[in-house]
């Protein structure tokens, strides 16, 4: 059975190996992310915006996300109440050099890792589903049975972890159809705006960081700079700045 140009014999063969699993809650702008392995996000409370390749979505309670590697992404914050996530880390497949790799500690840098071609099978979905709210339980109850396995380390605990994600990524699929969310494409500023946020990203422990710098290394004027960058993220720049400083210092 298909979903769309997608069979399921595509997945037949997954063998998820599962690196990491939180549950993240934030007050705030939570950063541009560019991570190496699979990103799994359920939304257990709030309302953000999620800006995946230029690619705007509005998720809230009960929506999921699975971002492929190399995907440049940004979380905004659009509740008043904290945003809280349920997420995991995963490969597709296990690779036993990506492994050795990871556990050495080298996976911590994207340019450290070699990220097979065939990991980037989840690209070939949707990335954001509105499942129905049973299928969304099911998902969350599964999620708690995963963390609760990663924070125990009981033996064994590996193969829960595959099969519990196997089962996620399942549940995922099944529900791509007409609930699939509807995605907004960026205005043209918006590659402006990544250049600045690059920019402070790469930048934030400069303590004279300021719009005039920001502003000559996305080649445009401070003025532009401070209202697109308002206008699209909601926030003022200097306040992105103060957020990444914190994160960082984290």
């Amino acid at each position: 059975m298909g979903v769309g140009s997608i069979n399921y014999e595509d997945f037949y063969n997954i063998s998820p190996l599962v690196w990491l699993v939180k549950i993240h809650k934030a007050h705030t702008l939570s950063g541009e992310w560019l991570d190496y392995d699979n990103v799994f996000t359920y939304i257990v409370q709030g309302e953000a915006e999620f800006i995946i390749d230029e690619t705007k979505y509005i998720l809230k309670e009960g929506d999921i996300a699975i971002i492929p590697p190399f995907k440049t992404h940004i979380v905004s914050n659009k509740a008043e109440i904290p945003l809280i996530q349920y997420i995991f880390h995963f490969d597709i497949f296990y690779d036993k050099e990506r492994s050795f790799l990871k556990k050495m500690g080298a996976g911590n840098s994207v340019n450290n890792v070699s990220t097979p071609e065939r990991e980037m099978l989840m690209g070939r979905l949707p990335t954001v589903v509105r499942p129905s709210k049973i299928t969304g339980l099911t998902i969350k109850n599964r999620f708690l049975l995963m963390y609760k396995e990663f924070l125990d380390k009981e033996e064994g605990y590996e193969m829960i972890l595959k099969s519990t994600a196997t089962e996620i990524i399942a549940l995922f699929i099944r529900s791509i159809s007409d609930n699939s969310l509807v995605e907004c494409r960026m205005p043209r500023c918006w590659e402006t705006i990544e250049k600045a946020i690059h920019y402070i990203n790469e930048s934030f422990h400069d303590c004279e960081l300021d719009n005039n710098k920001i502003s000559e290394a996305a080649s445009v004027s401070p003025n532009y700079l401070s209202q697109i960058f308002k206008r699209q993220l909601g926030i003022p720049m200097h306040h992105y700045i103060s957020h990444v400083r914190i994160e960082k210092a984290k």
